[in-house]
């Protein structure tokens, strides 16, 4: 395994998804762009779902969670996100070990 399949396995296994959880890629990507543009978050759902992410190391914020900002590991799942769409096999058998 490279350095960046290392570093892509890393911060999928801190989001503690088990593998039921995989398909909910789509939605992970849609808060990490509307994180990206930091254009808020602005329903209860969405908020509840950015504390996820940001407690999983993949959102920063200051005193809201409705203004967060990708940390660097949200910028790089974000961009392994749209560079693949989904996880790749090797995510998922890296995660099953």
């Amino acid at each position: 395994m490279n350095p960046h399949q290392n570093m892509i396995r890393d911060i999928v296994t801190n989001l503690n998804l088990c593998e039921c959880g995989m398909n909910h890629w789509k939605t992970i990507k849609d808060l990490l762009e509307v994180a990206e543009h930091r254009g808020g978050f602005t329903t209860p759902q969405q908020n509840l779902l950015a504390k996820f992410l940001q407690a999983a190391g993949l959102l920063d914020h200051d005193s809201d969670i409705t203004s967060a900002w990708l940390s660097i590991d949200g910028q790089i799942l974000l961009k392994f996100l749209r560079d693949y769409d989904t996880l790749p096999e090797w995510v998922y058998e890296e995660i099953a070990a």
